[in-house]
């Protein structure tokens, strides 16, 4: 007989000896142990459902989590790129604020030859730092960097090593004044 056959019989010796010495019938005996053995199972399924529920609930609670972090993201991205607008809007509301550069720009047919100068008359009582860019399709764009005298009028064309051509394109700047840009008629 084995270990666990052995212990079946014992264990229903002690009941049958045990009922019998207690004066509790036997059947008695079982209905209650069934009671319990029913009873346990019906706790053990109930746990069993509860982790089930915990299980999903734990599920759903990482899913809105995830949804969360990716809400996050999106928000911070957001975020950012107003960020990246404020600062360019900031930075085009310091250009609008500044002045028009005080120069006036007059453009007349060169004496002799062919081509145009530009003048650039200062209209401050100070002297006028003024980056020039010249450009023209086809050809790379020249920079100068020019002072026009207070109340003066500057000249560049040939001498100063640029002949003017309709659809040339003319930038004039300082970093304290909105630039002045146009087009050679």
């Amino acid at each position: 007989m084995g270990t666990s056959s052995g212990r079946v019989v014992m264990l229903l010796v002690g009941l049958v000896v045990g009922a019998g010495a207690a004066g509790v019938p036997l059947y008695q005996k079982l209905n209650a142990t069934q009671l319990q053995l029913s009873t346990t199972q019906q706790k053990l399924t109930d746990t069993t459902q509860q982790l089930a529920a915990t299980k999903q609930q734990l599920t759903s609670a990482t899913l809105q989590v995830l949804q969360l972090q990716q809400q996050a993201n999106a928000s911070s991205q957001q975020v950012s790129e107003l960020q990246q607008e404020q600062t360019h809007l900031q930075t085009q509301a310091v250009e609008l604020a500044k002045p028009d550069l005080p120069v006036t720009v007059t453009v007349r047919p060169v004496l002799l030859g062919t081509g145009k100068t530009l003048e650039i008359h200062n209209l401050t009582t100070t002297p006028l730092p003024i980056t020039a860019v010249f450009g023209r399709d086809g050809f790379p764009s020249e920079t100068k960097e020019l002072v026009v005298p207070a109340h003066f009028q500057l000249v560049v064309g040939a001498q100063q090593g640029w002949t003017f051509l309709s659809g040339d394109s003319v930038s004039l700047t300082n970093p304290r004044y909105r630039p002045k840009k146009g087009h050679i008629r």
